[in-house]
């Protein structure tokens, strides 16, 4: 069992680094990331934003290179 502080600082760790993604993707990308997280298909994303696949699609893209830039400049840490 891990000591309570130690999920404290966890904790907070996960809000820091939650913070940081959604401060670099915008509004729309946010929404499809959590669209995605949630399990959504692109068309069903696309259905439900009443936007193009296309566009759901390059939302998705453009999410992965901010993540992946995030992840390599070491801003997760």
């Amino acid at each position: 069992m891990r000591d309570p502080e130690e999920l404290v600082i966890a904790r907070e760790r996960v809000r820091e680094l939650t913070d940081s993604i959604n401060d670099s993707l915008s509004k729309y990308e946010s929404t499809v990331l959590g669209l995605y997280l949630d399990g959504f298909t692109y068309g069903e994303m696309a259905k439900s934003l009443d936007k193009p696949y296309k566009s759901v699609e390059n939302a998705i893209s453009r999410i992965r290179k901010k993540l992946a830039r995030f992840y390599s400049s070491g801003d997760n840490r």
